[in-house]
């Protein structure tokens, strides 16, 4: 643990150096990164009602894989109460028709209730999700969700969070949200091998201390939380950190968590890095290192035609302490048909010594209402 940590804060110093001096220079109040401390408030009284319809579908190529589609139909509303409160519900109806998987789901992604308890204190209670952590990628710090791996390598990462019952208190002082989060739900992240498992009684608790300043963002939380693992239900502690910087057209980021699991000890160091400094080219790299595992992921974005059209090379691998590798590439393009309609469509690779190379080619439209 102690070169985690060692390595953790040495990054934190050498990034932070050249902002030390500017810390007397900040406002009074700024905005935190991850906070919905500046949500715009004062058109909430007419209300708010909109939506998605996306249609995914897949077709296996050789042997190995599956065919079939997914159909989901999303509507989001913003319910104004009285002043600078409001409920917002985030509604999901999917049929999935795979394979091995076909089932009709329907569940609230959020609904909450969000008000004002004084200047400097917000209060949310009800399903809703929150995003720790700086990684694009990986699930370091972001362990309050848990998500839905079974389209996993078709679905970017911020899509697969599924809701969870939160009551949470945000406290703001000068640069920083404070945040008390109690957790009375446990559910389980959703695989493709699950089985019915009784999820874990209890309540989980979690805070986090968010600032956000001149040139970088940083975070410390901690948590006391259920697994979300369906094979698991065991409950675990964690302590990290998380911080990103810009230097000029670049981001840098790390984040650190300690875990204190049933079966001992474990620490996890993740360092990445975002270049956006070529015309319209966006690239992205990450690697995260475990006790027994290391794995990196890696993104190239095109954007073309004013940004109507992006093309996307992405690619993640694993490897274990026996040496074994496993992961997938994708490939795939984004084209905005319209307003509110955009097209899709790619392929994507899975490979690992223990399996058999899985190919699979699909397509996307989704349409806003």
């Amino acid at each position: 643990m102690n070169r985690f940590c060692v390595i953790f804060v040495s990054l934190i110093v050498c990034l932070l150096a050249d902002d030390l001096d500017d810390f007397a220079s900040f406002d009074s109040i700024g905005s935190v990164q991850i906070s919905d401390k500046n949500e715009k408030t004062t058109n909430l009284w007419r209300g708010e009602l909109y939506g998605f319809l996306d249609v995914l579908s897949a077709l296996r190529v050789g042997k190995n894989g599956e065919n079939g589609y997914r159909v989901n139909a999303e509507l989001i509303a913003k319910l104004p109460l009285w002043s600078d409160s409001y409920i917002k519900s985030d509604t999901i109806l999917s049929h999935r028709e795979w394979s091995r998987d076909s089932s009709d789901e329907a569940e609230f992604k959020e609904l909450f209730l969000f008000t004002k308890l004084g200047d400097r204190v917000d209060l949310r209670v009800g399903r809703q999700i929150i995003r720790w952590g700086k990684s694009d990628y990986f699930r370091v710090i972001d362990r309050l969700n848990p998500i839905d791996s079974r389209d996993i390598g078709l679905i970017d990462i911020g899509d697969l969070r599924l809701g969870r019952t939160i009551a949470r208190v945000d406290l703001f002082v000068d640069r920083w949200d404070f945040q008390l989060l109690a957790l009375p739900e446990n559910r389980f992240s959703k695989t493709r091998t699950q089985t019915k498992t009784d999820e874990p009684n209890g309540v989980s608790s979690a805070i986090a201390a968010l600032g956000s300043f001149q040139s970088f963002d940083v975070g410390f939380y901690g948590a006391r939380i259920y697994n979300d693992n369906p094979m698991r239900s065991d409950r675990y502690s964690f302590f990290g950190g998380a911080i990103d910087k810009a230097v000029g057209n670049l981001l840098i980021k790390s984040e650190f968590v300690w875990l204190d699991l049933e079966s001992g000890d474990e620490q996890e160091l993740l360092i990445g890095a975002e270049y956006a400094g070529f015309h319209d080219i966006t690239m992205a790299l990450e690697a995260v290192t475990k006790d027994d595992t290391k794995e990196a992921a890696g993104r190239i974005t095109i954007d073309l035609m004013n940004s109507r059209l992006d093309i996307n090379l992405m690619a993640n691998a694993a490897e274990n302490s026996s040496g074994d590798t496993s992961g997938f590439y994708r490939f795939w393009s984004n084209y905005e048909v319209a307003d509110n309609l955009t097209f899709s469509a790619g392929f994507v690779v899975f490979f690992g010594k223990n399996i058999e190379s899985e190919k699979r080619i699909y397509a996307k439209i989704k349409a806003g209402f």
